[in-house]
């Protein structure tokens, strides 16, 4: 029989393989969820699909030679024009061919070699059908709003269609070279308050959460793992066995703009950097910053007192050209703010749009790149903005699945399928968590604004919880897969310098409150110590800094 899919997957293999799925179960049973008598064109192979179908619902069984022919004859006794003849007669001359005992007879039916050609063959067919689909819709399909929704449908349906491959042999438990891949590889964060309940820090393939309340500390904190892994990206070039290949850490930015807020908190953190220093920039650049080493300005006395004994100390103008070198080299931002006047659109295609984007820019960046980290700041807005699921009425932004499905995607497309990196995903707590919760009160990942299942494809979710008068608040870890549950951790946020600090001379005593463990003193009711004091050994460890700069980061 001849088929227009016949040119892409040989008349001869098609005929192969339908010989093949009509006589070995093992195959059939493996393709029947996802074959239909749709996929044929010719009406020969559809007429013999829908006997075998219809045989195997009655009997569990695939039918003999002689229960097919019967089961045809009962089709042409009731209507006979279900075919046409010149197909009626091309599927007698097929039925003699695949039932004909020589062509098996080097091979049996159920041979591993003829079970690996009819998988193969099937996922092939099966592409093909799809192809056709996907090209057809585009013909006819004129709504452009219509056409993320359709990709990603497309895209679900490869990829199970891929699961149809062959594998031969028994599948063990532990493959030779096991012991060399099942280590859970941990890398530092660079931020000790959330490696310890991380086990040490975060791994590939994973994803976490971090949730706050509004106008708390997600964007401060996104920039601080991103400006972190960008040095680690930078320290791994530095080494004596250092690839070749350079690290880049990716932060996707749905409500902060690039210019001018992402590009200053970069430097106020990387560079420690007093905001009023890049305040006075306004117009003037880079000359209002201080450029002599032997002048220290007031706060750079408090921060970096051991460099200026030292006489290591290095200005405001020399520490934010250095920063800058190496923040070009290792960091991607990705403007979905709609402040990009190069992409004044982006933001609208979801995760689908922050993969593309990243594999562009991987295509044009000179050198060999890959990604370490992604970062999405938040998810709230990535969802409502995603066009693919306003298209989809089946799943819209108020239904509570859709943020647990995105962090699934998240999980498995940007971690494991194409970078093989771990993942932040920064999102809102309810209006309700925002309003109610004091400072002190230890908070939940089910607050998550819009789900309550909003943690469950991640594998660590931390949440924050509000400030007092004095930027003080705590941090908890209540999803953890591969770490023990531990107590919330106090923070300080310090944001002249989009720092966010674990001071460990403070804890919540019995009352709920903050207190200073040396003075007892409670926080918020009398004044702190200075800001420098807070600052002084957590400034974190970036690369060029200064001598003070070997200090732990806090804790």
């Amino acid at each position: 029989m001849q088929s227009r899919q016949s040119a892409r997957l040989s008349g001869a293999h098609l005929r192969l393989f339908v010989a093949i799925l009509v006589q070995n179960e093992g195959v059939f049973t493996h393709f029947k969820g996802r074959l239909t008598v749709e996929h044929f064109e010719d009406d020969g192979y559809k007429l013999l699909y829908r006997v075998v179908l219809d045989h195997y619902t009655l009997h569990n069984s695939l039918p003999s030679f002689a229960e097919i022919e019967t089961g045809l004859e009962s089709f042409f006794e009731e209507d006979t024009e279900i075919i046409a003849d010149y197909a009626r007669d091309e599927l007698e001359v097929f039925l003699a061919y695949a039932f004909n005992p020589e062509l098996f007879l080097d091979y049996p039916v159920d041979s591993p070699k003829f079970e690996k050609f009819a998988y193969n063959a099937g996922r092939k067919f099966l592409l093909q059908h799809q192809k056709s689909i996907l090209e057809e819709t585009f013909r006819t399909e004129t709504s452009l709003d219509q056409l993320p929704f359709i990709l990603r449908a497309a895209q679900s349906q490869i990829e199970l269609i891929e699961l149809s491959g062959y594998q031969s042999g028994a599948t063990v438990t532990f493959q030779p070279g096991w012991d060399m891949k099942a280590a859970r590889v941990i890398h530092s964060t660079g931020l000790g308050f959330l490696d310890k309940y991380l086990g040490g820090g975060a791994s590939k393939g994973e994803a976490y959460g971090v949730m706050a309340p509004y106008g708390t500390c997600k964007t401060t904190l996104a920039v601080m793992l991103w400006c972190t892994t960008a040095q680690q990206a930078y320290e791994e070039t530095l080494a004596d066995d250092w690839n070749g290949r350079k690290g880049l850490s990716v932060l996707v930015t749905y409500e902060a703009a690039l210019c001018p807020e992402i590009q200053r908190r970069s430097l106020m953190y990387a560079s420690h950097i007093h905001r009023y220093s890049l305040d006075k920039m306004s117009g003037v650049g880079l000359e209002a910053l201080s450029n002599d080493p032997e002048e220290p300005l007031p706060y750079e006395k408090g921060i970096f007192s051991q460099a200026i004994t030292d006489g290591v100390f290095r200005p405001e103008r020399k520490r934010v050209e250095d920063a800058i070198v190496w923040i070009n080299e290792h960091t991607l931002c990705l403007d979905f703010s709609g402040s990009d006047k190069q992409f004044q659109n982006a933001g609208n295609g979801g995760i689908s749009e922050i993969i593309h984007r990243i594999k562009l820019e991987l295509r044009n960046r000179p050198g060999k790149y890959y990604v370490k980290n992604v970062i999405i700041d938040y998810l709230g807005l990535m969802v409502d903005r995603d066009l693919a699921l306003k298209a989809d009425k089946r799943n819209t932004p108020e239904d509570h699945k859709t943020y647990q499905q995105a962090n699934e995607r998240i999980a498995k497309e940007i971690c494991k399928q194409h970078f093989d990196c771990h993942a932040w995903v920064f999102h809102q707590l309810s209006g309700t968590a925002n309003a109610m919760l004091s400072p002190t009160k230890t908070l939940h990942h089910t607050d998550a604004k819009g789900s309550k299942s909003f943690a469950e494809n991640l594998d660590h979710c931390f949440v924050f919880g509000n400030l007092n008068n004095d930027s003080m608040g705590q941090v908890a870890c209540t999803k953890h897969r591969h770490w023990r549950k531990m107590p919330p951790t106090v923070i300080k946020v310090v944001g002249e310098f989009n720092l966010v600090v674990a001071p460990d001379n403070f804890h919540i005593d019995s009352d709920g409150k903050i207190v200073d463990k040396a003075t007892l003193t409670i926080v918020g009711a009398t004044a702190q110590d200075s800001l420098f004091d807070d600052l002084d050994g957590n400034v974190g460890k970036l690369p060029k800094l200064d001598s003070d700069d070997d200090d732990d980061d806090a804790n």
